[in-house]
């Protein structure tokens, strides 16, 4: 579980989501595909989902659209169909630093998606 920061938190959920967090302590986020938690504390309440999110969290079974790069608006199709000719990251990797690049405040995650883009584009 990786710890999610307030600043994330405050740009990616939705008013409901915003509510049920009450900006009361760290939230962890849950990567697992096939779950349908997003959030949650270590006792597991606030519990928030897709439905407590401005715009779907891409790593999740059914996001739709499933975004991989929330800076740029890469989505995980993308990322398939490119990695051979044109990998997305190369491209998100060139753009790193410049205007729209803002992970902290797009990302669910809070961190950059170079490295979950690479993964899936080696195999992983």
């Amino acid at each position: 579980m990786r710890t999610v920061l307030a600043a994330t938190l405050e740009s990616v959920l939705n008013e409901g989501g915003l509510a049920a967090w009450g900006g009361k302590g760290p939230l962890f986020i849950c990567r697992t595909p096939g779950c349908a938690v997003v959030y949650s504390n270590l006792v597991g309440n606030p519990v928030l989902t897709q439905e407590h999110l401005k715009h779907p969290y891409g790593a999740k079974l059914g996001a739709d659209p499933a975004i991989a790069c929330p800076c740029f608006g890469f989505t995980w199709d993308q990322v398939e169909t490119r990695k051979k000719a044109d990998p997305v990251s190369a491209t998100i990797a060139a753009k790193i630093g410049s205007e729209g690049c803002d992970c902290r405040h797009t990302n669910p995650e809070g961190i950059c998606c170079l490295a979950a883009v690479k993964e899936r584009e080696e195999g992983g």
